[in-house]
């Protein structure tokens, strides 16, 4: 049987990634300077919008709050942010407030596909 993922590990791995994301912010920031961005290496080459075009200036976009913006360019940015606190909103409840998390309560399957479907369309329609 598969040993649970506790706390103790689970906590630690999300500082640890919340902390790696704000110190290559900050340094993308600060010490580059916010270099431009490059062009799509497909759509210079074969002329056709990959599924993740516009991912690289929403998040860009978003990084400087300009959220409308972020979202126009590729939604999975914003929609991605939305999920994520909705996932840890959810499982913060179950955990600490009803002190139970035993059966499967929380589909992550449903997250993702919420997640490939919108790229999906967001592809279809640029």
């Amino acid at each position: 049987m598969a040993k649970r993922i506790t706390d103790k590990e689970v906590y630690p791995a999300v500082c640890i990634t919340v902390a790696a994301l704000l110190i290559g912010y900050l340094i993308w920031k600060y010490v580059l300077g916010q270099p431009t961005i490059s062009r799509c290496w497909i759509y210079q080459r074969w002329d056709i919008y990959c599924p993740g075009c516009g991912g690289t200036r929403a998040v860009y976009h978003f990084f400087l709050g300009d959220f409308w913006e972020s979202f126009t360019f590729h939604p999975i940015i914003i929609i991605g942010v939305i999920t994520y606190f909705h996932f840890m909103l959810l499982y913060f409840v179950r955990k600490h407030i009803y002190k139970s998390i035993d059966k499967k309560e929380i589909h992550i399957e449903y997250y993702v596909y919420v997640l490939v479907c919108v790229t999906v369309i967001q592809w279809v329609i640029k």
